[in-house]
């Protein structure tokens, strides 16, 4: 017994006769009289008795019609969810080897051959398709939104605590990358560096449970490194190759810095780096100093909440 054997047998039922049942199936009376006989055979009951030109079921043939409709009813129902995952499939397919960038038109031409070059290596097998936006600000509010896979947009850059042959300009043109099935994974820990000395280690020690709360919640797990943040080259070496948060108590200045950078491509002379946003109080009270940073911490979090939803990290600019 086959599907096609229990097509015929229906439309028969319907039809009462094998060349109208043959019309609607497509096929030769022939083949519909062959099959019913097929599966007449098959079961050892006779299912169609001829009454002048028309053909009636049997008694087996009425008890047997409600088992063939449920059973040609399920394989059609298997048949439209096969058909339905493969398109699901080939639409998977599709999105995993399209790689879309965003970016506002008066950025277009930093979309240029070199970017291209570099990110295709990193997107291996990726198809760009590039579309211009009305400003940056759609273009991240899409990479959020997982429409797009990278937005190129225009940051401004708090540079107070860069010289001048680190960043030369303050305006910089950023790529900015969500996850991708086929972008390299980052890594899933954050670093945090505390700056001494400080006038109560007491405050180190909150800020550092604060922040363990706060990006714990989301999967992720702060590691802590001291360095001397006055000496310029060792802040530059964290920065670009470490991607850290940054985390400045500095009691004698009566201020809290924190810095989170997203993970972005600059697409002028360097090739990669992070850039931190930086949030400062200029309360001499270190407590309030520190819920004001805590307060960005969560802010920053939250936002970063909405890129993690799927089990790879993505990134943000500030």
């Amino acid at each position: 017994m086959n599907v096609v054997q229990l097509q015929y047998f229906i439309k028969v039922f319907d039809y009462q006769n094998y060349s109208d049942a043959a019309t609607i199936l497509s096929v030769s009376p022939q083949a519909v009289s062959k099959g019913i006989r097929a599966l007449e055979s098959e079961l050892g009951l006779k299912l169609f008795e001829k009454r002048g030109s028309i053909l009636h079921l049997t008694n087996y043939g009425e008890e047997i019609l409600p088992i063939a409709l449920d059973a040609l009813a399920s394989v059609e129902g298997i048949q439209a969810y096969a058909q339905i995952t493969r398109e699901k499939i080939k639409i998977t397919q599709t999105r995993l080897t399209r790689v879309a960038v965003g970016l506002a038109p008066i950025l277009a031409s930093w979309f240029n051959q070199p970017t291209l070059n570099r990110l295709s290596k990193k997107y291996k097998g990726g198809k760009f398709t590039v579309s211009r936006y009305d400003d940056g600000g759609t273009c991240l509010s899409l990479l959020l939104d997982r429409q797009i896979d990278i937005a190129i947009v225009a940051g401004q850059v708090n540079t107070n605590l860069f010289e001048s042959h680190f960043l030369l300009n303050a305006e910089v043109n950023l790529l900015v990358e969500s996850s991708h099935p086929l972008a390299s994974r980052a890594t899933a820990n954050l670093n945090a560096v505390a700056r001494y000395p400080i006038a109560n280690t007491c405050d180190i020690r909150y800020c550092r449970k604060r922040i363990n709360s706060v990006f714990n919640h989301l999967g992720l797990s702060p590691s802590y490194e001291n360095i001397n943040l006055a000496d310029q080259q060792n802040l530059s070496d964290f920065l670009i190759h470490k991607h850290g948060i940054i985390l400045t108590i500095a009691s004698q200045a009566s201020q809290i810095r924190i810095g989170y950078p997203a993970k972005i491509v600059c697409l002028g002379e360097q090739d990669r780096i992070s850039i931190p946003f930086y949030c400062v109080s200029n309360s001499n009270d270190t407590q309030a100093q520190t819920h004001h940073a805590i307060s960005c911490i969560q802010l920053e979090a939250r936002q970063l909440s909405r890129c993690l939803k799927s089990a790879e990290r993505g990134d943000l600019s500030s």
